[in-house]
């Protein structure tokens, strides 16, 4: 579950990218010993968006935000073996070719074999 200000109409892999500043509400809960090791400006994983509904008040998910505008459901996770460097951007963006080949060679083995072609420049739709 991803908490957003604002709906999307995508349905499909995005890449999850911790950006260079923390969300301090969300970090509120975090030992500070692991919140001062957490990456920054890197890609962690690869995720799919399979669907975006209203604000629900908290009922669809326990990390579900009430108030939060809209519920953006993820599915199929897979954090990356190492992290990437990337700089990111607000907003729903396309990774540029370079950066998709190297969060395809990030890939756990087990899901290599099926992200990484989706993954591909090739696959851009």
């Amino acid at each position: 579950m991803e908490n957003r200000t604002r709906r999307t109409n995508y349905r499909g892999l995005v890449l999850i990218h911790a950006g260079a500043r923390a969300d301090q509400d969300a970090m509120r809960n975090v030992p500070a010993d692991l919140a001062a090791v957490m990456p920054s400006r890197v890609v962690v994983a690869v995720t799919r968006i399979t669907d975006a509904h209203p604000d629900c008040g908290g009922t669809c998910s326990t990390w579900a935000q009430p108030g939060a505008s809209w519920h953006w459901r993820l599915a199929d996770t897979v954090a990356l073996a190492t992290p990437v460097p990337a700089s990111g951007a607000q907003g729903l963006w396309i990774p540029d070719p370079q950066l998709r080949r190297r969060v395809a060679h990030a890939l756990p083995a087990h899901a290599a074999a099926c992200l990484a072609p989706l993954l591909s420049p090739a696959s851009t739709p």
